[in-house]
């Protein structure tokens, strides 16, 4: 299928998220040097603060395909959704944008790019 959504994120307190609408819990940071932080329905992923400017979210299914771009893999896991849809934004500015799944268990790679280490792009790599 290949790109299954692009938008551009505000990334309030420095993160974006791919998740269930119906996710009552929210991934905690531990550190806050963590690239990304998961839970079975949430997957949130450090970025460049709302203050430097959006960031560019994009959905893939099969595999990411960008040109010109070093991409940097953040996480690898299960993603859990409960209904027909996830969803990708920032849950701190109440900004969702909605991607059609079938429900079920689906493997997600993420990757990031970004050339001074915080990240202007996140890429939500869906497989299965």
């Amino acid at each position: 299928m290949g790109l299954l959504r692009r938008v551009r994120v505000t990334a309030f307190n420095g993160q974006v998220e791919l998740s269930d609408p119906k996710a009552t819990d929210y991934p905690q940071w531990q550190t806050g040097n963590e690239p990304a932080v998961a839970l079975p329905q949430s997957i949130a992923v450090a970025t460049q603060s709302d203050s430097d400017g959006d960031v560019a979210v994009e959905v893939w299914t099969n595999q990411v395909e960008v040109e010109g771009v070093e991409l940097r893999p953040v996480y690898e896991g299960e993603f859990l959704l409960s209904d027909d849809h996830a969803v990708v934004g920032n849950t701190v500015g109440h900004e969702f944008h909605s991607i059609s799944l079938s429900p079920g268990r689906h493997h997600v790679k993420v990757f990031t790019s970004g050339s001074d280490g915080a990240p202007k792009a996140v890429y939500f790599l869906i497989e299965g």
